[in-house]
């Protein structure tokens, strides 16, 4: 009797998922360009540009092998007042040939051959592959811009500035991606065999004599894997100008004839003839960069491959002569596999990058020529504050700048892997002789072998980068071509006349 199963189970699951998200928030510029014969304009306005992402992604996977055989082979023979083939009489070769001789019937001595042969494949697989990607990209442009080139507030043909700037501007950019995986795969591949031979001999003459052979033979494996790869991107970049600058292209000559005496002189606050300039940035500038990439992964593997093999020969003699001598022969043979692994690659990878500039400039390209003559007595109209000739800037930056970028990238990776071969022979031969003569005497030889493999490996990569890179720069920068010029009026007028 000889039975051959073959059996494969497979199981596979397989996730792919990818989340892009591309987000770009652009203010638009805000610019004050005044009448060049104003200047007390004010910005203040909040520009606020805001940008949010959190991508989840939640991935479960379960997979699930299962391979087994069962195999059994069981012979009873029974002889009861039987005579075996062994037994000659005179005139017949054998009773079996002529039974009418022999009296009784005859119970052949014909061998048993039991064998089981399985082969068992199981195959669980899990692949996931996930990957998020966010970008954000922030231009913000707050302009103030002030350009005179006429006759001011205060006739001194200067703007006499006194901008102001008490908005905030402000970049905000928040990413969150957050992924998880879970998976769990199972395989089992598992064989049973069993052979029985049990001959029994009860008032028999050279019965059940047949040589036995009990064969066993198994080959199981299993493999389960589980395979997850996640990347996360998060790119971040603002960039934000404050800028607030005055112009002045050109300052009043203050013209008199020295026959009149001294001449009313030009009306700007400090008689230099130069832009008065007060201008101030009091609102905040200040971007934020938040990046928290989260990971969680957990992996569970189990591979199961095992073999039982039993082989039982019990011949049973009662009252019987020269039976049950058959040889026996049991052998059972064994090959088990198992492979485990987890095996998990997470990418985290954040750049922020910030871009800053809170810029004031006022700008006066001439000064104004104070012409006196010398025998009218009027002094010399160089009215500013420090004598150098130069405008009095009283601009003021108060408001504050800030950069802030954090990065919080977070991984958990959880890998559990069990891999099991294993193997249970057995080969039981046991002969029963009961008031018998020259029974249960044949050889018996028994084997069993087994070849059993366990691999269980987890396998983790992570890597996380985070690059910051920030650039600030507060510039407040007043300048001033041409200083006051104290010249007499009669070499000026001297020298335009030629």
């Amino acid at each position: 009797m000889h039975r051959f199963i073959s059996r494969c189970a497979s199981a596979l699951t397989v996730t792919a998922v990818a989340f892009t998200l591309t987000t770009t928030g652009s203010s638009a510029t805000a610019a004050l360009l005044p009448d060049p014969d104003t200047g007390g304009n004010s910005l203040e306005s909040i520009v606020a540009t805001t940008q949010s992402a959190s991508p989840t992604n939640h991935t479960t996977q379960s997979s699930d092998a299962d391979a087994a055989s069962r195999q059994r082979n069981v012979n009873l023979p029974l002889s009861i007042l039987s005579v075996g083939d062994g037994l000659e009489h005179p005139g017949a070769s054998t009773c079996a040939d002529d039974w009418d001789r022999c009296g009784v019937p005859a119970n052949g001595d014909q061998g048993s051959s039991q064998m089981n042969t399985a082969s068992n494949d199981a195959w669980s697989t899990n692949d996931s592959d996930t990957v998020q990607q966010v970008v954000q990209s922030a231009t913000q442009h707050v302009r103030q811009d002030t350009a005179a080139e006429g006759a001011g507030l205060d006739g001194d043909g200067d703007e006499e500035s006194t901008d102001t700037i008490t908005g905030d501007a402000s970049i905000d950019q928040q990413a969150n991606p957050s992924n998880t995986t879970d998976q769990q795969s199972t395989a089992d591949a598992s064989s049973k065999q069993v052979n029985v031979n049990a001959p029994i001999a009860i008032l028999a003459v050279d019965s059940n004599n047949g040589d036995v052979d009990q064969t066993n033979t198994a080959t199981n494996t299993a493999d389960s894997a589980n395979t997850n790869a996640t990347d996360q991107t998060v790119t971040q970049t603002a960039d934000q100008t404050v800028d607030q600058m005055t112009t002045d292209t050109g300052d009043q000559a203050d013209w008199h004839d020295p026959a009149c005496g001294c001449a009313p002189h030009t009306q700007d606050t400090d008689g230099d003839g130069d832009e008065e300039s007060t201008d101030s940035i009091t609102g905040d500038a200040s971007i934020d960069q938040q990046a928290n990439p989260s990971n969680t992964t957990d992996q569970q593997s189990t591979a199961d491959a095992s073999s039982k093999q039993v082989n039982v020969n019990a011949p049973i003699a009662i009252l019987a002569v020269d039976s049950n001598n058959g040889d026996v022969d049991q052998t059972n043979t064994a090959t088990n596999t198992a492979d485990s692994a987890n095996t998990n690659a997470t990418d985290q990878t954040v750049t922020q990058t910030a871009d800053q500039t809170v810029d004031q400039m006022t700008t006066d390209t001439g000064d104004q020529a104070d012409w006196h003559d010398p025998a009218c007595g009027c002094a010399p109209h160089t009215q500013d504050t420090d004598g150098d000739g130069d405008e009095e800037s009283t601009d003021t930056i108060t408001g504050d700048a800030s950069i802030d970028q954090q990065a919080n990238p977070s991984n958990t990776t959880d890998q559990q892997s069990t891999a099991d071969a294993s193997s249970k022979q057995v080969n039981v031969n046991a002969p029963i002789a009961i008031l018998a003569v020259d029974s249960n005497n044949g050889d018996v030889d028994q084997t069993n072998t087994a070849t059993n493999t366990a691999d269980s490996a987890n396998t983790n990569a992570t890597d996380q980068t985070v690059t910051q890179t920030a650039d600030q720069t507060v510039d407040q920068m007043t300048t001033d071509a041409v200083d006051v010029v104290t010249t007499p009026v009669s070499d000026l007028v001297g020298g335009l006349l030629g």
